[in-house]
């Protein structure tokens, strides 16, 4: 199960960046910055992360998802909450979407 949040606290891995968006599915969330980056959190179990699952089925911290890194800028960032994926579309209109859909 989830334990009750006792604290709340900044979150440091993104304290540098300026938060332009949240995007909240079931169990994870999106955050886009000002600067293009997208990070996310939660459950992965099914790869809702983007990160494939190389065996991590939660992530407690907002990781940056760097596939997107060195690309063109996302400039939106969504998180299905009736389903386990998410979508981002850059500044060249690609579209991206992974998890379970």
């Amino acid at each position: 199960g989830y334990m009750p949040v006792k604290e709340y606290r900044p979150v440091k891995a993104m304290i540098d960046e300026r938060i332009v968006k949240v995007s909240c599915g079931d169990l994870h969330t999106g955050f886009l910055t000002d600067q293009g980056n997208a990070y996310i959190t939660g459950d992965n179990s099914l790869c809702q992360l983007g990160i494939g699952h190389q065996g991590v089925l939660y992530v407690s911290r907002p990781i940056l998802m760097t596939q997107f890194s060195g690309s063109s800028t996302i400039k939106d960032l969504c998180c299905a909450h009736l389903g386990s994926y998410s979508f981002a579309i850059n500044t060249r209109n690609e579209v991206y979407i992974w998890g379970y859909y």
